[in-house]
């Protein structure tokens, strides 16, 4: 038997009108009222080669939405006068249109479309597990700095490989 808490929820609330976002492919939901997108890390990660994409510059003066699958507050930045609302666990959410803002598509062009033909033309299974296995050694390097920072005492077992 598994947990409910260690699961994914099973229905997406879209964080700009509560609408239940509808599964575009996997990693990909898109609301069907607003028609924004939200869109996975590891989608992220396949896709453009970073779980963290686009970056951009945090708006911490703007009002967080929250997040579909964590309800935690999505943080506000701006990737080439684009706002991305990002969690930094689970993905992206972007507004109608901004993919294709994002991806310098042309204007008129279907985003969901052209993301799915980069994620299969980019899809190398071994390349992304060393990406992923980089990646979250570099934040696990992040939060051992961030305690160490904070005046957390070092563990004799902080040593130990």
């Amino acid at each position: 038997m598994s947990s409910p808490y260690r699961e994914a929820p099973l229905l997406l609330p879209c964080p700009r009108c509560s609408e239940m976002l509808d599964r575009a492919f996997e990693g990909v939901a898109v609301c069907p009222r607003c028609q924004g997108a939200w869109i996975g890390q590891a989608t992220l990660d396949t896709a453009f080669g970073n779980p963290r994409w686009p970056p951009g510059q945090e708006m911490w003066w703007q009002d967080p939405l929250a997040c579909p699958e964590c309800a935690a507050q999505l943080s506000p930045r701006n990737s080439n006068g684009v706002m991305v609302d990002t969690c930094v666990s689970h993905g992206v959410w972007l507004d109608r249109g901004e993919l294709g803002r994002l991806m310098s598509l042309a204007t008129g062009a279907d985003e969901l479309l052209a993301l799915r033909k980069k994620i299969a033309a980019v899809a190398d299974p071994e390349g992304l597990r060393q990406r992923r296995q980089a990646w979250r050694a570099e934040i696990e390097a992040q939060r051992s700095g961030a305690f160490r920072a904070q005046g957390r005492p070092k563990r004799r077992d902080d040593d130990v490989e």
